[in-house]
């Protein structure tokens, strides 16, 4: 990476240390004569705003997992690198300790200041053969019912073959990145960060119909509730964002067109964090 002259900051206001470590950081590259913008994570708005304000060099993440999240469905379809600094509990993708988040920094552009691509999904709401709505995303879209206690009849597609036929809470489509999230607590396998690859892992699945399947990244699963009775249902992405989903509608899912540029740990720290967080 070339001179850092545009910082993004985005912050978690749930977060108690995250507006003293904003104000620290802003105060860091204002100095340096770089402009500096900031975000509250805590607002899809971020999204819109982010772009407004033209191309940014690097995105802080003051927050947990979840804060990247955002910050990543802001960012990287401009192409902006993130930098994570873990204010949560889990810090798989949010790794950098707030203490050490300049060493961190100096050490990182001292090495050249390359940023590692990750795998982006794109989820669409399919309706009438046509995109409704939906969003990019870096963790998983998940199609799962609205009623209590509702369970879905569900069919995944993947070109004219039927990838997978079950009776369950939902069905997620996870990328690498969220292979470790949701995915995991439903019985999905962990992916290592630097695969491109799709997880497509039934939630609660009733029988013997629900073995999750790896797919290579190049592949689209559709997602429809089967049978004459079909019910609430929507599709949620990384866990945050929800659209309802009507009768007769599908979900697609399939690999975005740009990655999620990230600062990351090494290999070794990332299966190190794996044993000791799960």
């Amino acid at each position: 990476m070339n001179d850092v002259t545009r910082i993004a900051i985005v912050c978690n206001p749930r977060k108690e240390a995250a507006g003293g470590l904003a104000e620290r950081i802003r105060e860091r590259f204002e100095g340096e004569g770089a402009r500096v913008g900031l975000f509250d994570s805590s607002e899809e708005a971020v999204v819109p705003e982010s772009r407004a304000g033209g191309e940014w060099h690097l995105a802080f993440s003051l927050g947990g997992d979840g804060t990247v999240l955002r910050t990543a469905r802001a960012f990287a379809p401009g192409g902006t690198a993130l930098f994570p600094v873990n204010l949560g509990k889990v810090g798989f993708l949010a790794w950098v300790p707030p203490a050490q988040w300049e060493a961190c920094y100096d050490a990182w552009r001292a090495a050249g200041g390359a940023a590692a691509s990750r795998m982006m999904l794109e989820a669409r709401v399919l309706r009438d053969g046509a995109r409704a709505e939906g969003a990019y995303c870096l963790n998983e879209a998940a199609v799962v019912g609205t009623g209590p206690g509702r369970i879905l009849d569900l069919r995944a597609r993947v070109q004219d073959a039927v990838l997978s036929k079950c009776r369950a809470d939902g069905l997620i489509v996870a990328g690498p990145a969220g292979s470790t999230a949701w995915a995991l607590s439903a019985g999905g396998p962990v992916l290592d960060p630097a695969l491109e690859a799709l997880a497509v892992v039934p939630i609660c699945p009733f029988g013997k119909r629900g073995a999750p399947i790896l797919l290579p990244a190049g592949l689209e699963v559709t997602v429809e509730q089967t049978g004459d009775k079909q019910q609430a249902a929507s599709l949620v992405v990384d866990g945050q964002l929800s659209f309802p989903l009507r009768p007769g509608d599908k979900v697609s899912v399939r690999r975005a067109p740009f990655p999620c540029r990230i600062v990351t740990q090494s290999r070794g720290d990332f299966y190190k964090a794996l044993e000791e967080k799960l």
